[in-house]
């Protein structure tokens, strides 16, 4: 057995997909109560130190508590909880007071915690505030430091994904322009890095000096998030994004995808891994060829063979970020299948906190942490509907 990963589970059978969904495809109510209750538990553990002075250190979508305000708004959107919406609001509210000026992603820096406060304060009726944090938001893009990277977890990728998040929960707060010059910022870097590289690959990205390829870091998140923002035009689509695509699928191991240029790590994990091409190749499909799904399939297949990660229960890099895989797939396909995946990967996520080999560094944390079950417990509230957090719109 591979040491990163415990075993691969069993497809439930079709004669026992009743104890896990309903015929409308929803979870059982025997389930929904097990996620009850441990989201219950976890919410009494997360929300105790999010007001303790370490846990108003870090402000971030990712490992801070503006993640936790995330969950809030999913929790608000999926059942229309008022005490949901107030928690949300109140964390953000907090994020907002400690901008930097300057970290320009959705995931870790000041675009999170912008764009969550643009759309509380538009649901809550305050036009003039959300129309402030609009602005703000649409400034911080004009930051021209050449040291932001274009990367999803802390760069343009990341931006981009803040307008676009926006955008559909806020629909017509940012401009069609403000968008496409943000996407010709990422081409252009792109374009410049392989003309210095001197490669054919049309688009070069680099994150800490290595051509990282996975969704977090590197060229996969990237794309995606470009294509995903429906201002590309036909000629940048065909000759720029679908050849760089291309490069992905070429340099794929058999077993994995590698997660950067020097790299052969078979890692089975959202962030650098399968999981993550998976709704890029969805993308794809749509929009450059049908066959692209193909790669789609094969990539979550990789993540059922071998995504119950010994690292535990996170998003970024554990089960249920693997988990969404399937749900991609069953959005796009309706394949039941692809259901009773996901339904098998989140009943492994009710034994925690069982199998855990690796302790969270950022236990409290939305994505390194307990909060993420909590995220992906209430997202299959609506299995038709979910998206995984700071990526899939």
């Amino acid at each position: 057995m591979d040491e990163k990963y415990y075993w691969t589970l069993k497809d439930i059978p079709p004669a026992k997909a009743h104890f896990f969904i309903t015929p409308q495809n929803q979870m059982t109510n025997a389930l929904l109560t097990k996620t009850q209750i441990i989201a219950s538990r976890l919410f009494g553990l997360i929300e105790g130190y999010v007001y303790t002075a370490r846990g108003h250190q870090d402000s971030s979508i990712y490992t801070g508590y503006s993640g936790i305000a995330l969950i809030h708004f999913l929790i608000y959107k999926k059942t229309k909880d008022i005490n949901s919406f107030k928690m949300a609001k109140e964390l953000t509210d907090i994020a907002l007071t400690k901008l930097s000026g300057v970290d320009v992603s959705f995931l870790t820096g000041d675009a999170g915690p912008l764009a969550l406060g643009i759309i509380l304060n538009s649901l809550d009726g305050d036009t003039i505030q959300s129309s402030a944090l609009c602005l703000s938001l649409i400034q911080l893009g004009q930051n021209p430091s050449p040291d932001i990277s274009c990367a999803l977890i802390d760069g343009w990728a990341g931006y981009l994904y803040a307008l676009l998040f926006v955008n559909k929960h806020a629909p017509g707060s940012i401009p069609y322009d403000v968008v496409r010059k943000v996407v010709m910022r990422i081409i252009d870097r792109g374009m410049k890095n392989s003309s210095n590289k001197g490669t054919k690959v049309p688009l070069v990205f680099e994150w800490k000096g290595l051509n990282y390829r996975g969704a977090l870091y590197g060229t996969c998140g990237i794309l995606y998030v470009l294509m995903c923002s429906n201002v590309l035009e036909e000629p940048e689509l065909s000759r720029l994004i679908q050849p760089t695509v291309d490069d992905l699928v070429r340099v794929q191991k058999s077993t994995n995808f590698s997660s950067h240029e020097k790299s052969e790590e078979s890692l089975v994990q959202w962030d650098l891994g399968a999981a993550g091409y998976v709704p890029l190749f969805i993308k794809a499909s749509e929009m450059l060829h049908h066959s692209y799904l193909g790669y789609a399939k094969g990539a979550a297949s990789i993540a059922w063979k071998r995504g119950l990660l010994k690292k535990g229960y996170s998003l970024c890099h554990g089960v249920p970020g693997n988990a969404y895989s399937f749900l991609s797939i069953y959005r796009k396909t309706n394949n039941r299948r692809q259901l009773l995946r996901a339904m098998a990967f989140m009943e492994w996520c009710l034994t925690w906190p069982r199998y855990e080999d690796y302790l969270p560094d950022r236990p409290f944390s939305l994505f390194k942490g307990y909060s993420s079950l909590i995220y992906f417990f209430n997202d299959m509230r609506d299995m038709s509907n979910t998206a995984f957090p700071g990526y899939e719109l």
